[in-house]
Formats: C-alpha cells, structure tokens, sequence
C-alpha cells in the first residue's frame, strides 16, 4: 500500500518595464516560477528523499529553463502572475502577445468535448451500448467540458486580440527587466 504526496518548489522573481505606449516605468511586480508533482510513495519509504529529489530537479532544471524562456521572451507552462499591462494607461505590452493564453488550445479541446459528447449520446440513442456509469460519466464531462472550454476559447481570443492590437502602435518595443532571488544576494 502506497501514500501519495504532493510536492511544491516555488521560486519568486520580480520584473519591471518601461510601457511601450506611455513611457512610464513600473515598479518592481511580484511574480513566481512553479511547479508541482504528485508521486506515490511505498509504506516504508522515504518521503523526504522524494522531495528532495523533486526540489533538486526543480533547481536544476525546471528553475532555469524557465529563467531563460522569460528572457528570450517565450512561454513556459512555469511562470505565473506575470502581467504585461501598464499600471498607468492599461495597454498592453507588445512583448506580452508571445506569452499570451493560446485560444486554440482551448478551441480544439471544446472540439473534442463536443464530438466525444455527440458520439456518447448517439450510442445512447442506437442502443449499442446500455448507458452505464463509464458512458454516462464520459457523456456528462463532455457536456458540461464544451461550453467551460469554448467560454475559454472565447475570453482567450478576446484577450489576444486587444494584445495584439496593442502591440501595433507602439512608441518603441521594450522587454520586461528581471530581478531574480540571487540576483538580490549577490
């Protein structure tokens, strides 16, 4: 028999930038790098050597990785709070459209709810299959998967949209300035 733990490791950062629209310069803003895994962990194992391991992990791998994907301007599944929209004129930074949600992920996955959820209710109506718990259970999380995944879709698109349009007039393109935790140390 196995216990299951969830291990966290999170590492604060802080940026700033000068708006490509008004000119003016944020504060320094509070932002984290994170990551999380769920392991089961044998009766007479060590959870603690699992931990440690996964915070090792984290440290030389995950921590810089998406270190160097904030700099180079790219997405990383690891980064959260991160905001590009100026705290004096509320418009978007152009740097901000690379890292923006991707509206169609969200697109194909109200696709793919919709046709499961069609193809579960008309094996209900042909009588092929008697509805039991498995169909009415992958039916149910179709149905109510479509319209959650689409209002994603949606607001997704709606944001990227005012990014991007954003980002075309700008003054001059600037990219965020970062302050890591041992960049403050050292």
């Amino acid at each position: 028999m196995a216990k299951t733990y969830t291990f966290k490791e999170k590492a604060p950062f802080q940026y700033r930038f000068s708006c490509e629209h008004c000119g003016k310069q944020t504060d320094w803003l509070d932002a984290h790098i994170e990551e999380q895994e769920t392991k089961q962990v044998g009766l007479f194992e060590s959870a603690e050597g699992h931990r440690q391991a996964f915070s090792a992990r984290f440290w030389e791998n995950t921590y810089p990785k998406a270190r160097k994907a904030l700099e180079g301007n790219e997405k990383t599944l690891y980064v959260y709070d991160i905001n590009g929209t100026c705290p004096a004129c509320g418009k978007h930074q152009s740097w901000e459209s690379k890292t923006a949600d991707r509206p169609e992920l969200w697109i194909g996955m109200a696709i793919f709810c919709f046709v499961v959820g069609l193809i579960c209710i008309g094996v209900w109506i042909s009588g092929t299959s008697s509805p039991g718990f498995p169909l009415i259970t992958v039916t149910l999380v179709s149905v109510i998967g479509f319209p959650i995944s689409l209002f994603y879709a949606i607001t997704s698109s709606i944001k990227k949209a005012a990014i991007s349009r954003d980002a075309e007039n700008v003054k001059q393109q600037n990219k965020p300035e970062f302050l890591w935790p041992k960049d403050k140390e050292g």
